[in-house]
């Protein structure tokens, strides 16, 4: 097996592998079409728990006539998590599939009572020797590779050699964390065969438990390879820090491609950074000053830090002060992908890691492959904290990448990243409304941007105005009121210095904000950019007013996608403003009255012009939907931003929901009329409707979409009014769509795809509901009431959705199976030996159940019931749970005998009634 070439069809025609063929077969990269685990990172931890299972499993297994050996008994226990480590990434992420529930009170039991964490880390430290010297070296021949692992003897290094010309072969040594120097370079010397021309050897930086500070373990190898080494091998050798070898040989030449050039922000002032302490937030110190401490820590157990706030309070400008002061420091660089490069993005695969965005931001931006770094010296920059990356708008890249973005395996890739070196620094950007997504993700921090200080408004107005418009500028702030709880939102102050800036004019000459068909006066920012915008008319004599002024500004942000050209912004001030004259016959300064908006910024580059502010644009787009929704105006414009948000994940969508406190618009009224339009459009489209499927779901969730969530009869109530009948011809729903109750309507050329909430429904259990419709990603878990009688035959259902009734899940027998089961594994948790003890709340969290009742839900009940007692075993241990002293007959006949006694069989009724409606 060793000696022969391991490819795909070589594979095929083996019946049995050892297990050195396994781990040669899991990391196999020779050819594309056969690599079984395609993520490098997964592959290679795949390889360690193998690695493991074969070196202790198997001496192991042969010693049991000395149960007291502790050494022998820690290998068991060492190889027992690795295996269940391997069965539950096989059940969970490579097929997708349950672990089966025979196997998971094994796992539960092994994971809980393994406790050796030195075994742990060293398990998933992975240096990727190889593919570091593949990055210097990308066309020499590798001679060899080793990998030695000995956790008993702490030894642990990786051997990697290159043939540079013929004959002349370098060396590279790549030792790990948790190892005894000594020993470890001791064994590579006895191991060492070949005649090296030149050897290096890399650390890892290591970091002193004691002090926290960094180790000088550099200084240490030499010195204890001076002592073992002959004097013709320590002439040759050179010695390294991972990250120094890594930037030096992989990253130096791209590093000047990287020091981005960005305009420094001429009157940036640094706010303070927030972190949440019981639900409170706490200065921590100035952003820039705290997250330059955070890059600069020796350590990093959470390597991703999400800077949340609010629209406007400015996230992007901070990530662009932290791009400048990234690539200030020594030996770091900074890599920025912000949601706006990819707006356009159309991801033709899932973008499930760090390296699946970046590859989608090369290609969006068409980076040419010189400047784009290599994949795998992306990840490794990035791993040893050479690269910090910044993403700008991880929610905004969401929306715009909808089912194309896995948010857990993406934020699953960056923690991986930082497990050999623990020296990644990931900063993400993201509304505070998305501040849910991101809580209680393990390695993650969580920090705030809440606005300016009256101190920091005060720096940031002498900053930019003379001393009389400060003045002016503290004036509008006192008539707008735009303070968070005494915080300025920043965009905003922005908004008013660029209106103190205006000269002066005569405001009674321009018409109220009462009369205009887009602005609502009861929006502070409607007021403020319409004031703004009377004021730029008035200095620049413009025969227009604010509602023309608003229509340039959907020109550009919705029918030119954000950015205009100077050619094409000149053809339509000429076509829709003819009264104004032109500044200059020459075509590139034909209307500079236009050209210097203070909503506008000019690309010199491209000749082109875009929306200054985010914020502005998006709040354009607001503007537009509701003023043609309330005017039944159903143009294409409105039918793409309908699109946008036909899955309920937009920011688009939330930014709606916000202004129907504002925007007093009769929705199920004017809904219903474009709605009628809507199907219309679906029923004369042919062979491919999904355009006008996906408006007519958009259409819903802005109808239907309010902060307070209701009642699932009285969504299905809304939807009868906006339909006009109880006969929902057309009915289309996309992904996160609120729970019906489908009991009193009929669904006719429906279209359900990726709808969640679908199996938490009401349906009716003695007739037929949907009508030629059509079911796509619906999955259901599990549901009292569906069953197959609910579809016509003119149905087309998706294979899991066939399944749900085919298999008869929703069955009383099987119901009643599935909530003993679950009641096995709540009760199992804390008996041991024939007895029940006291388990802390957390242990029993870990309980798995299966189908629509959580574990949360169960363990209330079981409370209720007066099954479990919960209360704290002792002071400081926190709450726990134990079987009650009348229940633990019962309790035991089930897990020991798998007996159900009265009493229980109470319980079990009790549950299928009260949950399941049975």
């Amino acid at each position: 097996m060793d000696k022969k070439k391991i490819n795909g069809t070589a594979l095929r025609s083996e019946r049995q592998l050892d297990f050195s063929g396994l781990i040669d077969v899991v990391v196999h990269e020779q050819d594309e079409n056969y690599i079984i685990v395609k993520p490098k990172s997964v592959r290679n931890k795949i390889k360690n728990y193998l690695q493991t299972i074969r070196v202790h499993g198997n001496p192991a297994s042969h010693d049991i006539n000395n149960p007291n050996d502790s050494s022998n008994l820690a290998d068991v226990k060492f190889t027992k998590f690795a295996l269940v480590q391997l069965i539950s990434w096989f059940y969970k992420d490579f097929i997708t599939k349950p672990i089966p529930p025979r196997l998971l009170q094994y796992i539960g039991d092994i994971e809980s009572n393994y406790i050796d964490t030195e075994k742990e880390t060293s398990l998933y430290e992975d240096v990727r020797g190889l593919d570091i010297v593949k990055i210097q070296y990308p066309k020499q021949k590798v001679v060899l590779q080793a990998k030695v692992n000995d956790p008993q003897k702490k030894i642990s290094y990786e051997f990697v050699t290159v043939e540079v010309t013929n004959n002349l072969v370098i060396g590279y040594v790549f030792v790990k964390k948790n190892i005894s120097i000594s020993i470890t370079l001791q064994h590579f010397i006895d191991e060492l065969t070949l005649n090296l021309a030149n050897l290096t050897i890399c650390s890892p930086r290591v970091i002193s438990p004691d002090t926290g500070r960094e180790i000088n373990r550099i200084s240490s190898i030499q010195d204890k390879f001076k002592e073992i080494a002959n004097d013709s091998l320590l002439e040759i050798t050179n010695f390294f820090y991972i990250d120094d070898f890594v930037w030096q040989y992989c990253l130096s030449e791209y590093a000047k491609l990287l020091d981005l050039n960005l305009e420094n922000e001429q009157y940036f002032v640094d706010q303070e950074l927030f972190q949440l302490q019981n639900n409170q937030p706490i200065v921590l110190k100035p952003s820039l000053q705290y997250i330059e401490q955070i890059i600069n820590s020796p350590e990093k157990q959470e390597p991703v830090n999400i800077v949340v706030g609010r629209a406007g309070v400015g996230k992007t400008t901070f990530c662009e002060q932290v791009v400048s002061l990234v690539n200030g420091i020594d030996k770091k660089r900074a890599l920025l992908i912000s949601s706006t490069d990819l707006r356009n993005a159309n991801a033709d695969f899932t973008v499930k890691s760090l390296t699946d965005l970046y590859r989608l931001f090369v290609k969006v931006n068409e980076i040419d492959s010189t400047e784009a770094l290599e994949y795998n010296n992306f990840e490794i920059n990035i791993s040893c904290g050479n690269l910090v990356l910044i993403i700008d708008g991880l929610d905004e890249i969401e929306s715009i990448l909808k089912e194309k973005f896995d948010l857990d395996d993406f934020l699953k890739s960056a923690i991986s990243l930082n497990e050999a070196y623990k020296s990644c620094s990931i900063i993400i950007t993201s509304r505070d409304y998305y501040l849910d997504r991101y809580i209680q993700k393990d390695s993650v921090s969580i920090f705030f941007l809440l606005g300016f200080s009256n101190e920091l408004v005060d720096k940031y107005l002498a900053k930019r105005l003379s001393r009389q418009r400060v003045k002016d500028a503290q004036k509008y702030l006192s008539i707008f009121d735009i303070a968070d709880q005494s915080l300025h939102t920043p965009l905003y102050l922005s908004l008013i210095c660029d209106l103190v800036d205006r000269d002066e004019y005569d405001e009674d000459a321009l018409p109220d904000i009462s009369e205009s068909n887009y602005y609502y006066s009861k929006s502070k920012l409607d007021n403020l950019i319409y004031k703004l915008l009377q004021r730029e008319i008035g200095k620049q004599s413009l025969e227009i007013n604010c509602d023309d002024y608003f229509e340039l500004i959907v020109e550009i942000s919705i029918r030119h996608q954000g950015e205009i050209s100077k050619k094409d912004l000149n053809e339509y001030i000429t076509i829709f403003f003819p009264s104004i004259e032109p500044t200059s016959n020459i075509e590139s300064d034909k209307y500079t009255q236009f050209y210097i908006s203070p909503l506008l910024s000019y690309d010199r580059n491209r000749d082109t012009f875009k929306i200054k502010y985010d914020f502005v644009d998006l709040w354009a787009k607001v503007r537009f939907v509701l003023s043609n929704f309330e005017r039944e105006v159903l143009d294409g414009d409105l039918k793409r931003l309908l699109i946008e948000i036909y899955d309920g994940s937009s920011v688009l969508l939330e930014e709606l929901i916000e202004m129907k406190g504002i925007a007093q618009i009769d929705y199920i009224k004017h809904g219903g009329n474009i709605l009628q339009k809507l199907i219309k459009d679906c029923q004369e489209s042919g062979n491919k409707p999904i355009l006008a499927r996906k408006a007519i779901s958009g259409l819903l969730y802005l109808v239907l979409s309010d902060q307070n969530r209701k009642t699932k009869s009285s969504y299905s109530n809304e939807l009868v009014q906006l339909f006009r009948s109880n006969k929902l011809n057309c009915l289309s729903i996309f992904g996160q769509f609120f729970p019906l109750d489908f009991r009193e309507v009929q669904v006719y050329e429906g279209w359900f795809e990726q709808f969640h909430n679908f199996e938490k429904c009401e349906f009716p259990s003695d007739c037929t509901v949907f009508y030629y419709s059509t079911f796509k990603g619906i999955d259901p878990k599990f549901s009292a009431t569906l069953n197959s009688l609910l579809f016509d035959s003119t149905c087309s259902l998706n294979e899991e959705l066939r399944r749900a009734f085919d298999d008869s899940l929703s069955s009383a027998g099987n119901l009643s199976s599935q909530v003993r089961t679950n009641l096995y594994r709540i009760l199992k948790v804390g008996y041991r030996s024939g007895s029940f003890s006291w388990k802390s709340e957390s242990i029993y969290r870990m309980a798995p159940v299966k189908g629509h009742v959580s574990l949360e839900e169960y363990l209330r009940f079981l409370t209720l019931e007066g099954i479990l007692e919960k209360r704290s075993e002792r002071a400081g241990s926190g709450d726990g749970f134990i079987v009650a002293t009348n229940f633990k007959d019962a309790a035991k006949n089930l897990i020991a005998n798998n007996i159900v006694k009265p009493e229980l069989e109470t319980v079990i009724k009790k549950i299928l009634r009260d949950f399941h409606g049975l």
